[in-house]
């Protein structure tokens, strides 16, 4: 289960597992249910630590089906779709990479 999975791998992620931590120093993030939220524009978006699943990271599976569902389209419009429900470390660049290799 993915909640799962996200849970049990914040911990081994460096940036993540200080905000775990000490939660209350991290005021533009949350903690719920074990979940790491990124606070912003009166919204929260998922947090997706850096792991990899089945030997690629996981942040790019989430880019690729994000460019998929949106039929190739630029990377603006594939970065806007993703920042609406997840972040992570480095989002922006890595979007840029995936975009420009596609």
């Amino acid at each position: 289960d993915i909640h799962k999975a996200l849970v049990n791998q914040y911990i081994g992620d460096n940036f993540f597992r200080l905000i775990l931590s000490n939660p209350a120093t991290y005021k533009n993030f949350k903690v719920n249910n074990g979940l790491v939220f990124l606070r912003s524009n009166r919204k929260c978006t998922l947090c997706i630590p850096d792991i990899l699943n089945n030997g690629q990271r996981v942040w790019e599976i989430i880019i690729s089906h994000a460019h998929c569902i949106l039929t190739h389209l630029s990377l603006s419009k594939t970065t806007t779709y993703l920042q609406d429900s997840v972040w992570w470390k480095g989002m922006g660049s890595d979007i840029l990479t995936f975009c420009n290799s596609c």
